[in-house]
């Protein structure tokens, strides 16, 4: 799945989606992105909104999202409740449309848990949900999954790095059930790989590594977890 989330202060053109298309592995994801919400007006930032309605009726757009809450480029929460409003108003809209959302959590502890309540308070526990590049606490794992029956977690190329070691402890502890693979290209890299979607096998190869099962199993199993959200 591609995922335009509005790092770039606009949506592509009916031209560019267009293009997009053509390659039928390819399905598309529309959301404003909350560091996109910290950096613009109430009026901008409305605007974006009324064009994301629209759009999210086009062809091959199958979820809501990269929209969410973050905290990482202004620590002091600066703008946060400016993110809330916008991020609650992107979950309604998921619902009105009947569209998986796709959202990001980026901060300490008190983030994961104010994105929790704004999920909680805003979706049925039966909506799709994936939890997209997911770094949070085992707790926060295990207060989604037991609210929300249809929710995956993205697991990404940094579970090779030591600044997220609770990745692999969720994994060992929790399985793999409601795991999905992610690259993120081209935000995370991968060593000295240029950030690619094809860096998900080496995911794969270091969760099948950390359970100790076939890699075969662990590709069989996140395949049916993004088939369940995603329908495709």
């Amino acid at each position: 799945m591609g995922t335009a989330d509005l790092y770039k202060t606009k949506f592509p053109s009916s031209t560019e989606r267009s293009e997009i298309r053509k390659d039928h592995r390819i399905r598309l994801s529309f959301g404003i992105h909350p560091r996109i919400v910290n950096s613009n007006s109430t009026s901008t930032l409305d605007r974006f909104f009324k064009n994301l309605i629209s759009i999210l009726d086009s062809s091959k757009t199958v979820s809501v999202g990269e929209c969410g809450l973050d905290t990482t480029d202004r620590p002091n929460y600066q703008n946060f409740q400016k993110q809330v409003t916008y991020f609650e108003k992107q979950l309604n809209l998921a619902v009105q449309k009947n569209l998986p959302v796709v959202f990001h959590s980026r901060g300490d502890r008190n983030l994961n848990l104010a994105t929790l309540t704004s999920m909680v308070n805003t979706l049925p526990q039966n909506h799709k949900i994936h939890w997209h590049c997911f770094t949070g606490t085992e707790e926060i794992f295990e207060s989604a999954s037991s609210h929300f029956s249809d929710i995956v977690f993205g697991v990404t190329p940094f579970i090779f790095t030591n600044k997220y070691p609770t990745i692999k402890q969720f994994i060992c502890n929790k399985g793999i059930d409601r795991i999905v693979l992610e690259s993120d290209a081209p935000y995370i890299r991968y060593k000295e790989e240029i950030a690619n979607p094809y860096t998900v096998i080496f995911v794969a190869h270091e969760i099948a590594k950390l359970l100790l099962i076939p890699v075969e199993d662990v590709l069989a199993t996140t395949t049916k977890n993004s088939q369940m959200i995603y329908g495709c």
